[in-house]
């Protein structure tokens, strides 16, 4: 009995020893297992820190491309505009120099007074039903038309004596432009020549034309005059804008009013 009860006793120690050899392994195995987790678990954040450092490194870089982009494109908006200003101002300062010399030469006569005169004279003319008035209404004005006439070729003479540079007008509306090419100006002293020998052949009438058709050449040939003027002061756009409103005359119309020779010499000083 003692020898049983001491060989159990014996065995136990063993069996205690086993077990906590397994338990104690097994505990190893799960602090180990434990101890990993964390470490993979903490690879997951690292990446998506790391990718969202990309994502945002990337979108500032495409936002300072663009930001250059749009800085050239204003800076390119902005020349042209001051561009566009400093045209128009040198325009409006060529155009004031051009007013001012041809409003001084025709200071001294009064060509504006008879061309008005005349038109709203012949307008009432051609308006009138009674042949006898129309015709005596056409009569009346005979002295208004020689006095015109004749202010106009003193007129012609006198601008011709101005020199060049001063007298030339712009077929294109930039400054300065005149002085690059000759081809791009028309010569202000030949036209008005033009204008005052057309006017000066339908004042005599010489190819003997009714009254009727002698004010529309009349005025056609006061118009295109006029239009001349307004080109010579401002622009081809301009002039052609003040006809319309003033006399409803498209320039086209001018043109065909006036006499062969007058259109034919017109269209060799602005298209020379």
């Amino acid at each position: 009995m003692l020898q049983c009860s001491n060989l159990n006793s014996m065995k136990r120690p063993k069996q205690w020893q086993t077990r906590t050899l397994e338990s104690t392994l097994k505990l190893d195995t799960s602090a180990r297992q434990g101890a990993k987790s964390p470490a993979q678990g903490l690879s997951h954040p690292s990446r998506r820190a790391f990718a969202g450092v990309g994502a945002s490194t990337h979108y500032t870089w495409n936002s300072r491309k663009f930001g250059q982009k749009l800085f050239k494109f204003m800076e390119f908006i902005s020349l042209l505009f001051i561009s566009a200003i400093g045209i128009h101002w040198l325009n409006l300062q060529g155009q004031r120099k051009r007013t001012a010399l041809l409003a001084e030469q025709l200071r001294p006569y009064q060509i504006e007074k008879l061309m008005s005169q005349l038109t709203t004279s012949y307008m009432r003319a051609l308006g009138e039903s009674d042949p006898e008035r129309q015709r005596h209404i056409f009569q009346l004005q005979e002295q208004a038309e020689q006095q015109l006439a004749a202010d106009f070729q003193i007129l012609a003479r006198e601008f011709a004596k101005l020199p060049a540079p001063v007298s030339r007008g712009l077929k294109l509306a930039l400054p300065f432009i005149d002085q690059l090419s000759p081809k791009v100006c028309f010569d202000m002293r030949r036209l008005l020549e033009v204008h005052a020998q057309g006017i000066e052949r339908a004042v005599d009438n010489r190819e003997g034309l009714s009254d009727k058709a002698r004010s529309f050449r009349m005025m056609g040939e006061m118009f295109l005059m006029q239009h001349s003027c307004h080109w010579f002061c401002r622009s081809k756009t301009i002039a052609s804008a003040r006809m319309l409103a003033q006399h409803q005359t498209r320039y086209e119309q001018a043109l065909d009013a006036v006499s062969p020779e007058t259109r034919q010499a017109y269209w060799a000083v602005v298209q020379g």
